[in-house]
Formats: C-alpha cells, structure tokens, sequence
C-alpha cells in the first residue's frame, strides 16, 4: 500500500476531528480513512457492530430495554425508567483491551478501543444513550 497523498486524504475526510487525531502509524491512519469514506451512516445495531469490527473488537449490542424489566438476567442493570431503558442501547467489549480490572464507573484504557467508544457516542442517535461494559 502506499504512502502517497495521506495527509490529502485525510484533509479531505476532516482528520483531525473528535476521534481520530491524525496520528498513530500508517495503517491505522488508513483505517481512519476508510471509516470515515464507509462506516459513518451508521443506522442499525448491525452497522454498530460492523463499525466496531472494522477497528478489531467484536461487540455485542442489545438494548437497554432487554434488562430494564423484570424478569432481569444476571448481572442486573437498572435504569431509572422504562423509557431510559428502551432509549438505551448497551454495548459490550467481550474481549476488551488493557482494562482496569475492577468495576468502576470510568474506563480505563488506550488505543483504538477509544476510537470506537468516541465513534459510537458521536454516530449514535440523539434519543439514544450508550452505556459500555468492559470484559476485564
């Protein structure tokens, strides 16, 4: 692959923005690219986890409304409503990178994971919240 015309490529996709920030090795800034040319209309659960799978990480997504009533699976998560949970949607790293390895209300860790929460927050709908679970 080549090298040639990079940084234009990236002008031209608005890198740097929220996300990526223009820096990182060569394929990662590809990578950049090329999400940004293909994965930024995101819609469906689907294209949600395909977004994740283009940088690495298999994610799980279901929605807040799956776990927000009873009967509850295990670990239990509650909102606050039942219109919170519907307006939810839950996202799980099975296999996540450089963790904390303790339950915290902050996620602890670098690289491209962070790519793909920034991504998800920013593409997600307007009346949907994300919440994450990190697999420690």
């Amino acid at each position: 692959m080549t090298n040639l015309f990079l940084e234009e490529w990236e002008r031209a996709v608005a890198i740097p923005d929220h996300c990526f920030d223009g820096k990182g090795g060569v394929d990662l800034r590809r990578l950049a690219i090329a999400a940004k040319l293909s994965h930024m209309n995101v819609q469906t659960r689907q294209d949600f986890i395909d977004l994740a799978l283009l940088f690495g990480f298999a994610v799980e997504i279901e929605s807040g409304a799956n776990c927000g009533v009873f009967p509850l699976p295990f670990p239990v998560c509650f909102f606050d409503s039942y219109k919170e949970a519907k307006h939810t949607m839950i996202v799980r790293f099975p296999e996540a990178e450089d963790v904390f390895p303790l339950a915290f209300p902050l996620q602890f860790s670098s690289g491209v994971m962070n790519i793909v929460v920034c991504l998800f927050n920013q593409l997600r709908p307007a009346n949907v919240n994300v919440r994450y679970e990190f697999a420690a």
